[in-house]
């Protein structure tokens, strides 16, 4: 069984991730002489870091909202909306273990999605099998997880291209939608812009794209 996986995640709450606020003492302030200037770029540090752009992008200052994966006929989906972030992880894990996939796809997978998802287990205390943390350890063990966009970059170091694009180059079609990855936290449950369909209905089309782009691929 092959399945394709995406997951959406979320900054942590600022109390949460109090230790990574900048610090005016180690902050770099770069060229910045004035100090007029060097206040109004820690200002803006300080703004960024509570507002929580960057924070979603690792497991220390983030947390997974959502998690979707299809063997190409039905659709798994695990989400934060009635439940915590740990219950939701322990869930996706034993349906992992119960369907037994023998392949795990996805777009940036390795260095992102599935390290991710381990990462935030460890830290909530969540069982993570054997099976899917040992591969991670070792480049020459990744029959388990293969990355769509690490096998159209061919072993080209730190070769990246995003979903959307590649998608384009093969013909498959990504319905646009105003839910990005870099702002799904404005749209999930406590955002400004709270539309949990439509963040739903965005990481669904990306799994569906995944899954498309690795037939192209023969993967």
């Amino acid at each position: 069984m092959k399945i394709a996986l995406d997951i959406e995640t979320i900054p942590l709450p600022p109390e949460k991730r109090e230790f990574t606020k900048p610090d005016p003492e180690t902050f770099n302030y770069g060229a910045a002489k004035k100090e007029e200037t060097r206040q109004a770029k820690f200002a803006e540090a300080v703004a960024e870091w509570e507002r929580g752009d960057k924070a979603a992008l690792k497991a220390i200052t983030g947390s997974v909202a959502l998690i979707m994966y299809t063997d190409g006929k039905d659709m798994q989906v695990f989400s934060t909306v009635d439940g915590t972030e740990a219950d939701m992880l322990d869930a996706f894990w034993l349906s992992l273990e119960e369907n037994r996939p023998s392949t795990i796809i996805g777009h940036n997978l390795i260095n992102f999605d599935i390290k991710f998802l381990v990462r935030r287990s460890i830290i909530l205390g969540v069982d993570v099998p054997e099976r899917y943390i040992a591969p991670l350890f070792d480049k020459y063990r990744q029959e388990l997880y293969v990355d769509t966009m690490q096998f159209w970059g061919l072993g080209e170091y730190n070769y990246m291209v995003s979903l959307a694009k590649l998608c384009a180059v093969f013909g498959i079609d990504v319905k646009e939608s105003e839910v990005n990855g870099k702002e799904f936290y404005r749209y999930w449950v406590g955002g400004d812009r709270e539309d949990v369909p439509a963040a739903l209905d965005y990481c669904r089309q990306d799994v569906e794209a995944t899954w498309k782009l690795a037939k192209k691929l023969r993967i």
